[in-house]
């Protein structure tokens, strides 16, 4: 977008300025001479078709670099956003590596757009001088033959002179142009593109919006391929319907097609066969944006927006109405999130951070059901709604959805089998098959696949357990969030500056920013070596033609005209040589900066995405540094700096050369004069300064809500399945809309200073000449200079004006170039608080890993009052399976994430084997972890390469150990294309569960000796669990592994289980000791036991 406003903005304005120019000095040489200035127009088809074919070949290189800058920003988008993934498998240079090799891409095609824009402005360069030349030479001859007087031919000649050098001075505005049309050319394709989704079966019909809704679902027949892998059959001849107001549950293997049925339902696919209906009428012949208000939807993985509690509940309000207070918090009740939210310093108006970064699991979920239920849907689909809840959380929102459901129709996707005995139909399906139908009682009796899952879901129970203990127990939530604790002892008083993330915002020093400039320059050296002195020929040659110009106009004073053929033929060669170094400066002015500058912005856009990546995860909590504030610094900033180290700089090199030898040829030629005209320049030089400081100002404000409107955007595209799925297209367009009202009405204000800024230069311009002209003509009259003198100190003080004002019209692109490389030598020298490249002990030379956790404070940057874990104390001894139970929020994440170093403690210490974590190599240490998160995170690439992500070249035989022992082997080799599957943009290509097994692959291929595990076999359904559990516990024999899980039929086997309650242990035993004991654990245990 920046491309196009920049196309689009003042360049405009200049580019008229300068056509109507031309248009009026043609008709000036038309009238003072049509023989000569019809010849000379005989070279303007030359130029134009140089000007196109040149342009038209710079706009086809400008499409595919801008591709190759889209995929590019797809990498830095994708990485920066799951920075914790990217971390944790120290794979920060594989991503930089995937950056830059994106990047010589559009970088090989830059180059080739910058010299065919040479190439063009080379060669209007040549005609015009070419033209010059010719002029003389005809015009001469007329001269000679009496057809034409010298006073006519000056008359022509400088017409013509001021009109073509105004038009080829706008190189860069045409080049700016070219650049805007090969964004725009993607933009507009994109704008006029009519989605399938949306067309209804009959173009002609209006589309469907029924007064009332009953709620009768139906599926017949269905068949359905994804797009991108239409070789694989997804559902095949699916058939089932919903009575109003029943609850329908879908399970089976991962894979087996239920979240698909969820996206036909939502319609963000239609079915290649069959049909599916909602009270009679195909959805497909409905008003798509009526029908998904109709529906409450809770996903997988939920999504939020970085926006309050509250926003992002009221987002779950149909598009049309805004819920109350009372609305929210009631619908927060029935989630079950009324308790943590109220006890959050902010309360409703927390903001949750990008993707709610800045809760736990159940807490998102949790506020996506009260998203769901704000709109009081007449159909609900819940896609593994409670899957990130713990179990006391999970038995109370699992409470609130059944009533929820009473008079609702209600789809429900689940591994989890006890959130859906009660169903009135229970589908189990496999391999896109309806394979068993029934309520729970009858499929259970019927003793098939369904009694199998059953079965592998009890969790089993020592110790004999009373009916009326597996009600549910009204104990409390117990996140660290929704308490806030006194402040601890003296004795136990954290040191709040430990670990600290604030950041000093590092201050720019003038003095050494043009030499850091210059540095990055370093590596071309020899391109910009030859583009100065091109530049300096280039600059050279208005100078040199000024002298020329007072030599021929000197000649026409001659009487004797023969002499005077001769002399103008001399002079006349002089401007051939003339247009023949224009051509070639001109040609190596755009080719060698524009080469130079797609270099020099490439390997800063690599530099600072590598910086990025070394950054501490606390940085990127920050509101200035969310994913698309940063994609935008990378994106828009580096193209802004191009104007300080590309072909605009060396257009800048001309101007002031030309300037300079404008000055010293006048001074030479005529002191007197020059001294008169030279009155001017300190005003120019006034009106520029200001000029300066406006823009510097208007960029630092402009800036900041154009980042702003690109995270909206960003966090738009990112989720727009969920944005869709809740209706509100519209309210994330008016949220852009209006991140972008102030930089749009700052920018009218601006205008207005810009504008008297560039009237002043080149009204001041026109000053200086109309002085030299008085002053120089008063000199002449005096006999004191010659016309020789006085037209060479007027042609130089002419076009060293022009040079000034044209010099002054890029004030805007300068003061923003400038702004942008400040910005980005703030992140190139940030020292990251928890610096991966400092050396520490190798964790390979510990003997055992014993990890120790010793009064242990943390609290989250962004929230520092709220102690997450308060004086923890805890062992874990080496080769044992700790696992991590308690509420959502209690402090089981946080513990793996200081195991991981995403953070240092506020206070205590984490010791392995007796040294402190903070000393050891962090990238060696992370080397040896296998980390699989609640919410796997793929990247846009193959299979193959997401399993081997972070861990370099492995062989084939490794790849396919790690497959097999994650279950991931036998669906992959279903796939045509195997392990060179690509999953697409966030794993959209596969189902949760497959997403999960990939990441569980990752994490064993590196054949890790710790395992952390958060929730890793919380996607999964009951069969692959299994596998995939009997594989962990295999691999897990002889590694520390800490497991955090909310599904306790996974972790009853583990060698200590430590209950969690506040930031603080409250229970340590094995399954036998904790259930025995009779507390927290074992009523745990009575909420998640099946009852068969």
């Amino acid at each position: 977008m920046d491309l196009i406003q920049n196309g689009i903005g003042e360049k405009v304005g200049m580019f008229v300025q300068a056509f109507c120019t031309l248009i009026a000095a043609l008709v000036i040489a038309f009238v003072q001479s049509w023989r000569v200035t019809l010849v000379l127009c005989g070279l303007f088809p030359l130029m134009g078709a140089c000007n196109v074919i040149c342009n038209r070949m710079a706009a086809r290189y400008g499409i595919g670099a801008l591709k190759a800058y889209a995929e590019a920003n797809n990498v830095v988008e994708e990485a920066l956003s799951s920075i914790r993934t990217v971390m944790s498998l120290g794979a920060e240079q594989r991503a930089v590596g995937d950056f830059t090799e994106r990047l010589e891409t559009a970088e090989h095609l830059g180059s080739r757009k910058a010299k065919a824009q040479g190439l063009g402005t080379g060669g209007v360069q040549l005609c015009m001088y070419l033209a010059y030349s010719i002029a003389f030479f005809y015009g001469s001859f007329l001269i000679v033959g009496g057809e034409l007087t010298p006073g006519r031919l000056v008359a022509v000649y400088f017409a013509l002179v001021i009109g073509t050098m105004r038009m080829s001075s706008i190189a860069p505005e045409i080049a700016a142009f070219g650049n805007a049309c090969s964004a725009a050319y993607a933009i507009f394709h994109l704008i006029d593109r009519e989605p399938d989704i949306a067309r209804p079966r009959d173009p002609t019909a209006e589309p469907l919006r029924p007064g009332t809704i009953v709620g009768r679902l139906s599926f017949e027949g269905v068949q359905f391929k994804y797009p991108s892998r239409p070789d694989v059959v997804v559902l095949d001849d699916v058939s089932f319907q919903v009575e109003p107001g029943k609850t329908v549950a879908l399970v089976g293997q991962s894979g087996s097609g239920k979240s698909t049925i969820v996206a036909l339902l939502e319609r963000w696919y239609e079915p290649l066969a069959g049909k599916v209906s909602v009270d009679g009428h195909e959805l497909r012949d409905l008003d798509m944006t009526w029908w998904r208000q109709q529906i409450g939807f809770v996903s997988q993985e939920p999504v939020l927006f970085d926006l309050t509690i509250s926003e992002n509940v009221a987002l779950g309000a149909p598009a049309d109405t805004t819920p109350s207070e009372e609305d929210i918090i009631q619908a927060c009740k029935m989630a079950n999130a009324h308790t943590f939210i109220e006890k959050l310093p902010d309360g409703y108006n927390t903001l949750v951070g990008e993707r709610g970064a800045l809760l736990s699991g159940g807490q998102k979920q949790r506020i996506a059901i009260a998203r769901a239920l704000i709109r009081n849907p007449k159909i609900l689909l819940l896609d593994e709604a409670t899957s990130a809840l713990d179990s006391t959380s999970e038995k109370l929102v699992q409470d609130a959805l059944e009533r929820a459901s009473i008079g609702r129709t209600t789809v429900v996707v689940a591994h989890r089998l006890s959130t859906i005995r009660n169903a009135d139909t229970i589908i189990v399906m496999n391999k896109g098959h309806i394979i068993e139908e029934g309520n729970h009682r009858m499929l259970v009796e019927r003793n098939g696949v369904y009694k199998r899952l059953v079965d592998m879901q009890q969790v089993a129970m020592d110790a004999q357990e009373d009916d009326d203990k597996k009600v549910p127990v009204d104990y409390p939530n117990i996140e660290s969030d929704d308490q806030v604790e006194s402040e601890p002892t003296r004795n136990d008083e954290p040191d709040l500056e430990k670990g600290s993330i604030a950041i000093s915002e590092v201050s720019p020093h003038t003095k050494a920013f043009y030499s850091r400039i210059l540095a990055l320059h370093r590596p071309e050296l020899s391109l910009v070596t030859a583009g100065v002195i091109c530049a300096i020929l280039g600059g050279a040659i208005f100078p040199t033609y000024a002298v020329l110009y007072g030599y021929i106009l000197q000649v026409f004073t001659l009487t004797d005209l023969s002499e005077m053929r001769r002399q103008a033929n001399h002079w006349a060669a002089g401007f051939l040589v003339i247009a023949v170094v224009a051509g070639i400066a001109n040609y190596g002015v755009h080719a060698l900066f524009g080469c130079t500058g797609e270099r020099v912005t490439s390997r800063l856009r690599s530099m600072t995405f590598a910086a990025m990546l070394k950054q501490e995860p606390g940085w990127f909590d920050r509101e200035e540094n969310r994913t698309g504030v940063l994609v935008s610094r990378i994106a828009s900033d580096t193209a802004r700096v191009n104007v300080l180290v590309g072909s605009v700089m060396g257009t800048l090199v001309q101007l002031f050369v030309n300037i300079f030898g404008g000055l010293v040829v006048a001074f030479v030629t005529s002191w007197k004069v020059t001294v008169v005209t030279m009155t001017c320049i300190p005003l120019l030089i006034f009106a520029g300064m200001m000029q300066m400081a406006s823009l510097k100002g208007f960029g630092t404000k402009t800036k900041k809500a154009h980042q702003k409107a690109a995270h909206v955007a960003i966090q738009a595209m990112q989720h727009h399945g969920t944005v869709q799925s809740l209706g509100r297209e519209t309210t994330f367009l008016d949220k852009y809309n209006d991140a972008l009202a102030e930089p749009i009405a700052a920018a009218h204000r601006q205008a207005y200073v810009t504008g008297l800024g560039y009237a002043a230069s080149n009204g001041l311009g026109f000053l200086a000449n109309a002085l030299a002209f008085w002053y120089g003509g008063t000199l002449f009259a005096k006999r004191e200079i010659d016309m020789r003198q006085m037209f060479t100190v007027m042609i130089a003080t002419v076009f060293g004006s022009m040079a000034s004002g044209r010099a002054s019209g890029f004030a805007p692109d300068i003061a923003k170039a400038k702004h942008s490389a400040r910005d980005l030598f703030s992140v190139l020298d940030r020292h990251p608080r928890i610096d991966a490249s400092l050396p520490g002990t190798s964790p390979t030379s510990l003997p055992s890993y014993h990890i120790s956790l010793r009064n242990v404070w943390f609290a989250y940057p962004t929230r520092p009052t709220q102690m997450v874990l308060r004086g923890l104390d805890l062992d874990i001894e080496p080769g044992t399976t700790v696992a991590l139970v308690g509420g959502s929020g209690s402090g089981k994440s946080t513990i793996v994430g200081l195991l991981e170093r995403f953070y240092d403690p506020l206070h205590g210490d984490i010791l392995v084997d007796g040294h402190p974590l903070a000393s050891l190599d962090l990238p060696s240490w992370r080397q040896q972890i296998g980390y699989v998160g609640q919410e796997p995170i793929l990247f846009d690439t193959s299979i193959r390469d997401n399993i081997t992500y972070g861990s370099g070249p492995v062989s084939d035989e490794v790849l396919l150990s790690a497959a097999e022992k994650a279950n991931v082997h036998e669906f992959v080799s279903a796939l045509p294309l195997g392990y060179d599957t690509r999953v697409g943009s966030k794993a959209t290509q596969l189902s949760g569960g497959q997403r999960q097994r990939i990441a569980i692959a990752r994490a064993l291929i590196r054949n890790p000796r710790i395992l952390l595990l958060d929730e890793a076999t919380s996607a999964l359904d009951s069969h692959s669990e299994k596998l995939v559990q009997e594989a962990l516990d295999r691999v897990m024999h002889g590694r520390t592994a800490i497991v955090v899980a909310h599904r306790l039929s996974t972790i009853q086997n583990a060698d200590k289980i430590v209950v969690m309650d506040s930031g603080a242990v409250v229970e340590v035993g094995t399954h036998s000791e904790l259930v025995a004991l009779g507390g927290v654990y074992k009523e745990l245990v009575g909420m998640q036991s099946l009852d068969v």
